[in-house]
């Protein structure tokens, strides 16, 4: 039995502007570009999580998603 065991370290990548813009447009408001504030409910029974996001500046709700937990 090899007990010496050789654990996979995570890789470290610097953001591409690609990927700036892509979070950029899932953190920030589509109309003012102001940071969203983002609200999570979690039903324990049914397994699920709502993820609402609301503008603080505009005052609207942007998003609106249900996540399924397994």
């Amino acid at each position: 039995m090899d007990t010496d065991k050789t654990f996979n370290k995570p890789e470290f990548h610097i953001l591409q502007e690609d990927d700036q813009d892509v979070l950029n447009s899932i953190n920030n408001c589509c109309l003012c570009g102001t940071d969203l504030i983002f609200d999570h409910k979690t039903d324990h029974i049914n397994l699920t999580v709502k993820e609402e996001a609301n503008c603080p500046a505009c005052g609207i709700r942007t998003k609106s998603q249900y996540y399924s937990i397994q």
